[in-house]
């Protein structure tokens, strides 16, 4: 029996997915501010649910796939993409993998779209947000659903995948099973909550950008509601109704 579990650090919720012989088996969202008051919620859950054979933590812009346990203090640091100012988010994020490393549970890193050697140089250049870890984990699930639903082999999965999330919103081009190019949530589209790709003379008439402002501007604040009819703005989208 092989079973493994995945953490997606979203702005809204921190979800968990539990799979066991590669099939679902149980799943839990968190509010993203529950988890920083208490970390502790995220490891008893999957405590609950041991022995893991692996997870795959946290790991928001990425680094070189590695064990949390051997990830420094400046690899965590480049993960998060925190500013030390930026009090509240810094010290959640440290608790969660704090706790996570104390619990001596498989946790991994894994990679975002940067550092993939499938991708370019010349993409790279200047860039930072190309899609970040979470998302190139549904690049992954992408190709092997496409290659299940055609019934061919992974290496000839080619589309553009749109992953819409809370916030952000990213785009990753899939070419011959390969991740080759991608549109992260801060560098692509317009989300709900994000303004997606800024204007150089917008971040100049800003001045000093802080990270909430990455999450604010999008459809939501467009729409004229506020955070909390989120709910009804997506139904609108939904049936066609919501500009």
């Amino acid at each position: 029996m092989l079973r493994v579990a995945g953490i997606d650090p979203g702005t809204g919720s921190f979800d968990i997915c539990i799979l066991e012989d590669g099939r679902f088996l149980e799943g839990k969202s968190i509010p993203t501010r529950l988890v920083y008051e208490n970390p502790k919620l995220i490891v008893d859950f999957l405590k609950e649910f041991s022995p893991l054979n692996l997870i795959a933590g946290p790991s928001g812009h990425g680094l070189p796939p590695k064990p949390l346990e051997k990830a420094s203090v400046k690899e965590l640091s480049l993960a998060a993409l925190v500013r030390p100012e930026d009090a509240e988010q810094t010290l959640g994020l440290r608790k969660v993998f704090e706790a996570l490393k104390a619990s001596s549970l498989p946790v991994v890193f894994l990679p975002s779209v940067k550092h993939l050697p499938t991708v370019p140089l010349h993409r790279k250049l200047n860039r930072i947000d190309l899609g970040t870890a979470d998302k190139l984990c549904v690049a992954a699930l992408a190709i092997h659903e496409q290659a299940e639903r055609l019934k061919m082999p992974p290496a000839e999965a080619s589309f553009l995948l749109i992953e819409v999330g809370y916030a952000f919103t990213a785009l990753l081009r899939v070419e011959g099973g390969e991740v080759v190019a991608g549109f992260g949530g801060t560098s692509g589209p317009i989300g709900l909550l994000s303004s997606g790709r800024m204007d150089g003379e917008v971040a100049y008439l800003l001045g000093r950008v802080k990270k909430k402002t990455l999450a604010s501007g999008g459809l939501l604040h467009a729409s004229g509601l506020r955070e909390g009819q989120i709910d009804f703005f997506l139904e609108g989208v939904a049936r066609g109704e919501a500009m």
